[in-house]
This record gives C-alpha cells, structure tokens and sequence, in this order.
C-alpha cells in the first residue's frame, strides 16, 4: 500500500480523528519527550467531546537506523562542489565537480570570432581549513550526462587537462582564464545557439588544499567575448563525485548522515501486541517521531578554522512494508537541544490507518522543489555539500531515536 499525503497537509490541523478502528493505535516517542511537553494527559483531550474517554499516551522506540542509499536531486540548486579535505573527525574527502553551461547567444556575438574566454566562479560554500590554499585542474567534460536519476558514485569521460588554477578557500570570485588554443578550437560551438548540446561542460579535478568548496548557484559563468560582443553563460546542471577514505571511527551507538556522499538513515515502526489493552476503538489524536543528533562529538578535535556545515533541515519519508513508493510526510528543522520532531497532520494519518502494518520511514536530504518557502539558500543546496549530522542510535539511552503518540477511546 502507498500513502501520499500532499505537502500543504503539515499546515493543517494537528488533530485527526475517525469514528471507528478496527485495533488500538499507538505509536512511539522518547520518555524524555513526555516530561519536555505541556501534560501530554491534555493533548487531544478535547477533541472527541462526550464521544471519547481520556486519552492515553503511549511511548516505544523504534528500530536501530539503518544505512539507506543517497541519490542526486535533479532539483537541487547548480552549486559547483569540488575540492579535498582531511576532516579530523569524520575522514578524508575528494570531490570532483561537474558542471554544464546554459546555451546564450545574440546575432552580434555569433557574428564575430571569441577572442577570450574565462570562468567565473563565485565562493559561496567552504567545507575544511579557511585558511587552505587550493590547486586544480581543470578538464571538458566528452560526453552528455543528466542528472535524472543519476546515481551517486557515477563519473564521465573528460578529456585532458585545460588549465590548472590556483586559489585561496576565503576568495570570493575566483576567475579561471581559458587557453587561447582552447578558445579557437571551441569558438564555432561556443557562437552556436545549440551550444547547450554540443558542449557538456567542464570538470574540475583537485590537486591540493584541505577544503571542498561551493560555487554559485548564482555568479558562476563562463563569459566570453568577441570583437563586438560579449556573453555570460551561467551554469546548468552540476554533479559532484564524491569519495571517502581513510574514515574515522564514528563514536559507538551513532549513526552518521552525510549529503554529496551518503547515506541516509532508514527505520521501522512495528506495535507490538502487548500494547493491545482492549477491543476498543482509539482515534489518534498527536504523533510525533523524534531524533537527537550528537552535536558535540563533530566539535571535538576540530581545530580552529576548520568549518564544518552541518545539516539542520530534512524530510521524513514513509511507506507500508511491501509497498513500493514513499511519501513525504513532514520537515523538520533541528532545535536548541539538537532535535529533529516530526508531527503533523500527514503522520498521525499514516499512523493510524497503517499502525496494524509495519511503516518504514527514511529521512532524506531536502528537496527543494517541495515547500521551498521552509528552506533558506543554503539549505536548498544542501545536495550540493558534504553537510553530515551524527544521529544517535537505538542504544544511546534516552536520546535513541523514538517517537510519541496520543490516543483516545472511542465509546
């Protein structure tokens, strides 16, 4: 079975009721939560009248997380990642960017020969050392590529080395000058209005540094000039190759989530039947599913001007054991204490017509084409970054990922 609940549902009322089950209802949550909360006796209480009795909240922990596979969102925003970095908590990361352009042209530009050429790039994320300095190189991409259903760890065949550049991981605008040689042999596709196919874009390769840097999505280009003309040609789609070496030990009971290289975490809700009190009917009035993230141990041992962005915005997914689709069904951004709660209408929802089955929940990188309202800049290139979170696991104690609901009898 497959449950998809439209996004504009998180804005409606948090209570959801039906007049008949055929079972009891619960649900999962963290007994720390219980106390954190306003009387959760009172939660919902209102809600049925002289129909309900009092409600009943019921806590239970939920599976250990489980590793699921990062893929690329082909709505991410174009951010160019690329760079190297040694991470001292977490391991060594290469990335290489790809990038393509997007086709411009004027009558006045293809009528003359380009005579320069040069990339702009605009800083505007730094992962690693921001004192680094950094080498790279740069190639053409050979072949078309797409970033549909694009699967992380893929590469393309590039061609030799155009350039090499250096550059500073505090620079704001780092311009890359083209070859004169590359420039005449890539003048007639450049001047060509289906330049968007001829040419694929450029890849950029590391060297050296100790920082994964972003560029754009706005103010990265290649411009290039005629005698009497010039063109900005601003980036397309983009793909970074990510990979991990020479990891360090994550602490124990943890479970690592990272963008640009994976993975994502996955979990299960199963009720078990020792929570079955009665026959009776129960309506689900709150659920919420919470997640502690493990803040301090990604401060430890980090030296001074070493940035490491973390994730504090993600999606919670949702389908029925044997089915095959899931549905977004909240977003959750981390709060003071490092928590990720999910509520909402869409939950309580899916709880209560699936709780007799076992749910699968993934938590996923952000999409930026659904509620993009809820997501700032940064956070809608989240898929262009190596963003992590530590989450802690089912055996972490009270900060285990677990859940809360709040239900009433039904007379």
């Amino acid at each position: 079975m497959t449950f998809l609940m439209p996004p504009d549902t998180f804005s409606q009322n948090r209570a959801c009721v039906k007049t008949a089950l055929p079972t009891l209802l619960v649900f999962v949550c963290m007994g720390f939560l219980l106390a954190a909360c306003d009387d959760p006796a009172n939660v919902g209480g209102n809600l049925l009248g002289a129909a309900g009795g009092d409600p009943v909240n019921t806590v239970e922990p939920l599976s250990s997380l489980r590793a699921v596979e990062l893929t690329q969102s082909p709505d991410s925003s174009p951010r160019v990642l690329a760079g190297m970095v040694d991470d001292p908590v977490l391991g060594q990361y290469e990335v290489q960017g790809y990038f393509d352009i997007t086709a411009v042209t004027s009558d006045d530009f293809r009528a003359g020969a380009v005579e320069a050429a040069e990339l702009r790039l605009r800083r505007t994320y730094v992962y690693g050392d921001s004192t680094s300095e950094l080498r790279a190189v740069l190639r053409e991409i050979n072949e078309d590529w797409g970033t549909d259903d694009i699967s992380i760890g893929a590469s393309f065949a590039t061609g030799p080395i155009i350039t090499e550049f250096t550059f500073s991981a505090t620079d704001t605008l780092v311009v890359v000058p083209l070859p004169d040689s590359w420039v005449s042999h890539r003048d007639p596709v450049l001047r060509d209005p289906d330049v968007g196919n001829l040419f694929h874009g450029f890849r950029i390769d590391p060297v050296e540094g100790n920082a994964v840097v972003g560029f754009g999505p706005t103010g990265t280009t290649l411009f290039a000039t005629t005698g009497s003309d010039s063109l900005f040609y601003p980036i397309g789609k983009t793909y970074p190759f990510a990979e991990r070496s020479a990891p360090v030990d994550i602490p124990e009971n943890r479970f690592l989530m990272q963008a640009g290289i994976g993975p994502l975490p996955g979990f299960s809700l199963s009720v078990s039947s020792d929570i079955y009190t009665s026959g009776e009917p129960f309506s689900v009035n709150r659920a919420m599913l919470t997640l502690w993230a493990d803040t301090l141990s990604l401060q430890q041992n980090t030296p001074a001007h070493f940035g490491r962005p973390l994730l504090r915005a993600l999606d919670l997914h949702a389908r029925v054991s044997g089915g095959s689709t899931y549905a977004l069904i909240g977003r959750s951004t981390m709060d003071d204490q490092g928590r990720f709660v999910f509520e909402g209408t869409a939950l309580v929802r899916n709880i209560e017509e699936y709780i007799t089955e076992n749910i699968e929940f993934e938590i996923r990188i952000p999409d930026p084409e659904i509620l993009p309202a809820t997501l700032s800049p940064d956070q809608a290139s989240y898929h262009s970054s190596l963003n992590p979170i530590l989450f802690y696991d089912a055996d972490a104690g009270d900060k285990a990922p677990a859940g809360f609901i709040t239900l009433t009898p039904i007379y």
